[in-house]
């Protein structure tokens, strides 16, 4: 697990709660939770607002997901919302701004099983970082 200010390489609950509170006061910018093989969880926000995104790697490709709650909605129907954090403010939909309890849920159930739970939504944005790539 690492932040801008920490790198912890083996990780127990107790230093996932610490590096997520200093997420949220605004002590750290983001944090990682790497799997291995390019695959990581991260997250970044402040207050008791954060977004976490997973990517899901192998040796030649990824895909890329932002973590979110509910169900999606039609795109006539999304509501979308700006999140101030310290790597600066992200626009993502309201039901993708996870709270500390659910943030931390999302991060503890990933650092034992490398994956997050099959309950949990995503909205894959690959593109928009293949996209990146090709610019």
């Amino acid at each position: 697990m690492r932040s801008d200010i920490v790198n912890i390489p083996n990780p127990k609950q107790i230093d996932l709660l610490a590096a997520l509170n200093d997420l949220r006061t605004g002590v750290c910018k983001y944090l990682i939770l790497e799997a291995g093989t390019n695959s990581y969880l991260q997250s970044a926000g402040s207050d008791n607002k954060f977004i976490v995104e997973i990517r899901i790697g192998t040796v030649s490709s990824f895909k890329h997901y932002i973590i979110g709650r509910g169900e999606y909605k039609s795109a006539l129907k999304t509501v979308w919302t700006m999140l101030n954090t310290g790597s600066g403010p992200i626009r993502i939909h309201d039901s993708e701004v996870l709270n500390f309890k659910e943030t931390f849920k999302v991060f503890n159930f990933y650092m034992d099983n490398a994956e997050i739970s099959p309950e949990i939504k995503k909205r894959n944005v690959t593109k928009y970082f293949l996209d990146k790539q090709d610019k």
